[in-house]
């Protein structure tokens, strides 16, 4: 892992940490989720053209239909691509992107539901809901 890498890690981790404990309201009762029922497709409950796929192998892809972008380009579209992983009620994705030159964009996500047909997460902004589409 490079350099850049490990710092990026060391800010992301310091970052949950701040939003934990200062969002301290927004948090739900569950404090750990079961990264296992992330996998599969979802669709976004307010944009219903946004989709993000988690992968069994804590990689995934999103895209927008309404920026004319499908499923298919974004399998193949860096700047569509990403990592994640879940620890306790942190949702993490890392983008890839070589728009910023950097390689990678970290999102930090709070988790208040998880079930086999909803996914419920807060930002440092709003709540975003997404429904199961398999």
């Amino acid at each position: 892992m490079t350099e850049f890498l490990r710092k990026l890690n060391l800010f992301a981790m310091a970052c949950m940490t701040v939003t934990l404990v200062s969002c301290g309201g927004l948090l739900s009762e569950q404090d750990e989720f079961d990264g296992a029922m992330l996998v599969g497709k979802w669709v976004n409950d307010s944009n219903s053209q946004e989709y993000y796929v988690f992968n069994d192998t804590y990689t995934g892809y999103t895209w927008d239909e309404s920026e004319d972008v499908y499923e298919e380009d974004a399998c193949s579209d860096l700047n569509c691509m990403f990592a994640w992983s879940i620890l306790g009620s942190e949702l993490t994705i890392i983008y890839s992107t070589t728009m910023t030159g950097e390689g990678t964009i970290p999102k930090l996500y709070t988790l208040s539901k998880l079930t086999d047909t909803e996914l419920v997460y807060y930002d440092m902004f709003k709540k975003v809901s997404f429904t199961r589409v398999y």
